[in-house]
């Protein structure tokens, strides 16, 4: 199902790796309302920075993450 009325999500702390940023980074990929995401506390190392950032490339509404 795709999200039509999410505009903020708190993730911090919930021990997210780079695998689990690699999932985040496919959803932001088709995600048309999400402003800010917040993935403060994880543990997201230099390959989940490049999913995301790869996934940002094709994303123009997202525009907040927090990583720490």
């Amino acid at each position: 199902k795709i999200n039509r009325t999410l505009l903020t999500i708190s993730l911090a702390c919930c021990n997210i790796d780079d695998n689990g940023t690699k999932y985040i980074s496919e959803v932001l990929t088709m995600n048309t309302t999400l402003m800010h995401l917040d993935l403060y506390g994880n543990n997201i190392k230099a390959q989940g920075i490049k999913y995301l950032s790869e996934a940002l490339k094709d994303n123009s509404v997202l525009t907040h993450i927090c990583l720490g």
